[in-house]
């Protein structure tokens, strides 16, 4: 299945909710505002509201990333024991873990992200959800430059931001730090990013745990897909 990040609100939920009467009212509205064009002879007030239309459900789009990072981040404090994060937002809102995961993914890479300027920030909600997307992994590995993000926050559309980004693809900016793996002969996974050092988890990779043929082909290609190097 091809990686979207979609609106939320009017095309990602996975189960239905109680919405009833809210379409109602919503579809009354549309039928006063096609009542309007008819009277007038004129379809400016149709278009003007589905602009605002437009305008809404993306700010309820990224209004809802921010809500599922808040939440998010404060769920190890408030959250309940006896259920995932992941399934109390199925269960409240209908969203799937994977779209889940890609809207906190893209907020924490890009609008909580520290490194980036609030000038920069500031512009880029007015992108679209499928831009952002794609802006994430760059932004959250801080392969561009600020020359680029000027040229982005410029740029006529989608595809003109995904030429900028696939030009710096594998050219780290200047002093930036990137991150190297290591697994080392007990297990352990450890990331470093200059002087910071980051425990990730245990791989077994001893001798006994590599004769298993099908271990040892997931682990080569675990770490070769993610650049992870022996200790």
């Amino acid at each position: 299945m091809k990686d979207k990040l979609v609106v939320i609100p009017t095309s990602a939920l996975d189960i239905p909710l109680p919405t009833q009467a809210v379409v109602k009212s919503e579809l009354a509205m549309i039928d006063t505002i096609l009542a309007d064009c008819d009277e007038l002879k004129d379809l400016t007030p149709a278009f003007d509201y589905g602009r605002q239309m437009f305008m809404a459900v993306h700010a309820k789009g990224i209004g809802l990333a921010q809500l599922l990072w808040g939440v998010y981040e404060r769920w190890t404090k408030y959250g309940t024991k006896d259920e995932t994060f992941e399934a109390r937002v199925y269960a409240e809102w209908g969203i799937a873990k994977e779209t889940t995961t890609k809207y906190i993914r893209m907020w924490r890479s890009i609008f909580a992200n520290s490194q980036l300027p609030n000038q920069i920030k500031d512009a880029l909600y007015e992108r679209p959800m499928h831009t952002l997307k794609r802006l994430a992994k760059p932004a959250r590995e801080g392969t561009l430059t600020e020359g680029d993000w000027e040229a982005i926050i410029k740029a006529s559309d989608h595809h003109a931001i995904v030429q900028i980004i696939e030009s710096r693809a594998g050219k780290p900016k200047r002093g930036f730090k990137p991150i190297n793996i290591r697994l080392y002969d007990n297990g352990q996974l450890i990331a470093f990013r200059g002087d910071k050092v980051s425990p990730l988890g245990i791989l077994r990779n001893s001798p006994e745990d590599l004769e298993d043929e099908l271990r040892w082909e997931a682990i080569e290609r675990i770490k070769k897909a993610s650049g992870i190097k022996d200790g």
